[in-house]
């Protein structure tokens, strides 16, 4: 079997590594780079912290967070549960609306593509493009890929991982190695 010269593979090394950076997409669209929460589609874990949530999720795959929904305007609130996730300013309908869309449209991916593409973003990177620029961007750190599903339409929803491993951000990598 003939070797490569070490000179040959690093070149070869370099230009895998050029086309693999230049599949990303790194304009403003890539919400990897560019996150924003959408109304309907994103929900902000406020409690438990970012780690907690990690450790649960790493386990196993049967271990699994619910959402605590918070109360009617007529109910008075009750604490959240130790297997809860606390969501950001949403209501208990926008909360349930998020889920379903999520789900479906994640189960929907699955079917065409075979992949999961639901991740849980967990900490973020707040930058800005350039030292004059006033706007910033927002952008996750670890994309953990999850699962939001319910036995039946009775029960609540429930955040599992996936058999895929976390990765660090890939776009945000590429983005900040040109920098």
């Amino acid at each position: 079997m003939p070797t490569v010269d070490s000179s040959v593979a690093d070149q070869v090394r370099q230009w895998l590594k050029a086309q693999r950076d230049e599949l990303i997409n790194m304009s403003r669209r890539n919400r990897l780079l560019y996150f924003k929460h959408s109304a309907s589609a994103s929900l902000e874990i406020v409690s438990p912290g970012a780690a907690e949530v990690l450790d649960k999720l790493a386990r196993s795959t049967s271990s699994y967070w619910n959402f605590n929904y918070p109360p009617e305007d007529d109910q008075s609130p009750r604490p959240p549960k130790d297997t809860e996730l606390v969501i950001a300013d949403k209501t208990a309908k926008q909360i349930d609306n998020a889920l379903r869309q999520l789900e479906r449209k994640s189960n929907q991916d699955f079917v065409d593509k075979g992949l999961w593409v639901l991740y849980l973003g967990l900490g973020m990177l707040n930058w800005t493009e350039a030292p004059n620029y006033d706007e910033t961007a927002a952008a996750p750190l670890v994309l953990v890929p999850v699962t939001i599903a319910r036995d039946s339409l009775r029960e609540p929803f429930r955040l599992r991982r996936t058999d895929d491993d976390p990765v660090i951000n890939p776009a945000l990598t590429v983005k900040l190695e040109r920098k």
